[in-house]
């Protein structure tokens, strides 16, 4: 059976996290986001971080990979989440029960 991992975020988003996967699910704006294993690896880096470098920075220390090699890969993944508004709302990320 998967690992599932519940997360709330600013007290109005909750994450369900199932093995590398995620669904979010946003009840002030009755919208649900899939997350894969990339999009959600940001998710849990942005944690109270606005700056594209410094959550970079965090993955890249995470897998031991270089900044820019990190940076390559999680960028386009990192536009859409601020495209969607999501970085403003993810800020301060606690896992609860």
């Amino acid at each position: 059976m998967p690992e599932a991992t519940r997360w709330r975020i600013c007290r109005e988003v909750v994450v369900h996290r199932i093995d590398d996967e995620a669904v979010v699910y946003d009840p002030g704006a009755h919208e649900v986001l899939y997350l894969d294993a990339d999009a959600f690896e940001v998710f849990k880096q942005v944690d109270g971080t606005r700056d594209d470098a410094a959550i970079f920075l965090k993955l890249a220390q995470k897998h031991g990979e270089r900044t820019d090699e990190v940076a390559s890969r999680f960028a386009p993944v990192l536009a859409a989440m601020r495209r969607h508004g999501w970085i403003g709302r993810i800020l301060g990320a606690d896992e609860v029960s």
